[in-house]
């Protein structure tokens, strides 16, 4: 099973180590209107294109459609979002 932490590691590689607390997830649901998927390059509609969201999705939270976000985009964020322009 790939780690959560590995999975956003092997994406974040060029920009260092992030730190994550413990019990920390690629993925969580957050507060709408704040920092979301609603805004990322990756985002195609309610889809997550980055393969590496899919692959944590799939093998860590076992989802059938692992590019499927598990809430709404505009309460949904991830460690791999990228900006517009940026993916």
């Amino acid at each position: 099973m790939v780690s959560a932490h590995r999975v956003a590691r092997r994406f974040l590689a060029k920009t260092g180590d992030p730190y994550h607390p413990l019990g920390h997830q690629v993925g969580e649901r957050v507060p709408k209107g704040g920092s979301s998927c609603a805004n990322c390059s990756w985002l195609r509609e309610r889809r997550c294109a980055n393969k590496y969201f899919q692959l944590w999705r799939r093998e860590e939270e076992g989802a059938e459609d692992p590019g499927l976000l598990p809430a709404p985009p505009d309460e949904y964020c991830c460690d791999l979002w990228a900006e517009f322009g940026g993916a």
